[in-house]
């Protein structure tokens, strides 16, 4: 499954971090539509989650980048 989702291009483009395969773990959620994973130490306060990524939609995967040098 692991080369599947590098051959695709799921985690982006170029070649896999050496380590991906020991970092990967045993599964990958893909959510469908607007579905999300929501998931709250015992004890930890619920909070509203202002942004998430991780899904399979334009708005998901265009995500931009800003770079700013720092003096």
């Amino acid at each position: 499954m692991v080369e599947r989702i590098v051959r695709q291009e799921w985690l982006g483009p170029g070649a896999a971090h050496p380590a991906l395969h020991d970092r990967i773990g045993d599964y990958v959620l893909i959510p469908r539509g607007r579905a999300i994973l929501r998931d709250w130490l015992q004890g930890e306060p619920r909070h509203t989650h202002i942004g998430v990524h991780g899904g399979l939609t334009a708005a998901e995967m265009v995500v931009p980048l800003v770079v700013a040098p720092l003096s």
